[in-house]
């Protein structure tokens, strides 16, 4: 998700850049400047932004962008919905990104179902009659579904998903 947010330009925290290449060191990920990024200090921290560029690179981490931003933001949805479904990501934390979208392209309704699942993973409650993974499962069934029709859909009628 960092990588997508790089990508599209938006700042991540180099305390956050530095904690994701821990974890990634400790999941057993490795390139040349995953422990660089990893090992900086704080006064080191400047440097962060341009490692973790090399790392994502070095792990080709971020699918290829085009141009305009519309065409990006759909090429990013394709992925984080290709993401969720082969399991390179969490559900719900693909899922609320797409969400992010949802609001910055005007509210597609071929988004909508992320953002309902979504929701009802966040306000999930142990009184409910259902399990919380249910709504995880939700979320990669529409993704599974959104990958099935011509893309991009923008236009799509929940009846063709």
């Amino acid at each position: 998700m960092y990588a997508i947010r790089s990508a599209l330009d938006q700042i991540v925290g180099a305390d956050e850049l530095i904690d994701a290449a821990v974890r990634a060191l400790v999941e057993g990920a490795d390139s040349p400047s995953l422990p660089i990024l990893a090992g900086l200090l704080r006064r080191e921290e400047d440097q962060a932004q341009e490692l973790f560029r090399a790392v994502t690179n070095e792990l080709d981490l971020a699918p290829a962008l085009p141009m305009d931003l519309a065409g990006m933001r759909w090429q990013l949805i394709h992925w984080l919905c290709e993401s969720i479904v082969d399991g390179r990501a969490k559900p719900e934390v693909a899922g609320d990104s797409i969400g992010d979208f949802w609001d910055q392209m005007g509210y597609p309704e071929s988004l909508r179902p992320f953002v309902a699942w979504v929701s009802e993973w966040n306000d999930w409650d142990p009184s409910w009659d259902v399990e919380r993974d249910h709504y995880r499962q939700l979320i990669v069934v529409e993704a599974k579904a959104l990958l099935n029709v011509p893309w991009p859909p923008t236009q799509v009628n929940r009846t063709d998903l």
